[in-house]
């Protein structure tokens, strides 16, 4: 702890310093350890890696700029110039190589975008996939299964959506009927050049809640930092967090994280649920279990009427 006791001396008096030039610069120097992360080290640290990767790349070159008829010739160029003026030296034994890799996902992100249109979830698509699943349907998100009725609807049979009078309150799926249909998810969004419908690596399939809200985000740091609170009926005021901050953790586990368990989502759907619960909902203090290790299952499903009257946004943040 000799580190995070040092980190939190350094960092803490710069949280009242933040236009400071010397401050920031400070900061930038002091190494962040392990325990401030919790177990989420891997995750936060490699989507912050995207965003950094993103900002980089579009610091280069403005793809969204790109005129139809342009060929990685052209890009190959643009690259070039863009690197120079971002001050990095051709000299270099790197330059090459660092300008080669660049102009490709350049190019080839373009290449997915231009003149591109969404393709139609066909019936037939549909039956394939609900053939490849094996009569073992459920979101490849969270593992919520999926009722006879939505198959039907998703089929294109007639069926009916019954919702559910109580909602997780830290996970409300539930409150309309779209978040029990079945959908065609996109892994990699579409709009960021993810393959369409006829790349089965990049298609699953999901329950309408976790994919509306995992929209066309990725890294973890894509989606608003600003908590929310539920005025629960027994415990009072409590911190719930963003939908995809749930939806990334849930997506990337495969198993209940309680000690000496076995549930993993292939066998039942999985939640978030808080390390230390009278921490907040931030993404470092929530964990994937099954429902048997939910702390109190009885407080976490609340009923499903005036939910959103009793959802507040913006709650107040340190930083």
């Amino acid at each position: 702890m000799e580190l995070l006791s040092a980190y939190l001396k350094k960092a803490i008096p710069g949280v009242n310093d933040a236009w400071n030039k010397g401050m920031v610069a400070d900061l930038a120097l002091t190494i962040t350890p392990e325990l401030i992360f919790f177990d989420k080290q891997s995750l936060l640290k490699g989507d912050m890696t995207f965003v950094w990767l993103s900002w980089f790349i579009e610091s280069i070159y403005d793809y969204n700029l790109a005129p139809d008829n342009i060929v990685y010739a052209d890009v190959f160029s643009l690259v070039r110039r863009g690197l120079l003026k971002s001050g990095l030296s051709e000299d270099s034994e790197h330059f090459v190589v660092i300008w080669k890799n660049v102009s490709k996902v350049i190019y080839t992100f373009i290449c997915r975008m231009q003149g591109r249109k969404r393709q139609s979830v066909t019936k037939t698509l549909k039956e394939d996939l609900v053939s490849l699943a094996q009569n073992d349907l459920k979101c490849w998100i969270c593992g919520y299964r999926f009722s006879h009725d939505s198959i039907q609807l998703f089929l294109n049979q007639p069926g009916s959506i019954q919702l559910p009078s109580l909602v997780d309150y830290l996970s409300p799926r539930g409150l309309v009927e779209r978040d029990l249909k079945i959908e065609v998810e996109h892994k990699q969004p579409f709009s960021s050049g993810g393959g369409d419908l006829d790349d089965l690596d990049n298609i699953d399939l999901s329950c309408g809640y976790c994919n509306r809200h995992k929209w066309k985000f990725l890294s973890i740091y894509d989606a608003n930092r600003s908590l929310r609170s539920f005025s629960h009926s027994r415990l009072g005021l409590v911190s719930v967090p963003q939908p995809y901050w749930v939806i990334r953790l849930l997506a990337l586990a495969d198993r209940c994280t309680e000690a000496g368990c076995t549930v993993t989502k292939n066998k039942q759907q999985l939640y978030v649920d808080f390390i230390n619960d009278i921490g907040s909902a931030a993404p470092t203090n929530l964990k994937v279990v099954c429902r048997k290790h939910l702390r109190n299952s009885g407080d976490r499903f609340v009923s499903a009427v005036n939910f959103k009257d009793r959802t507040k946004k913006g709650r107040r943040s340190l930083l």
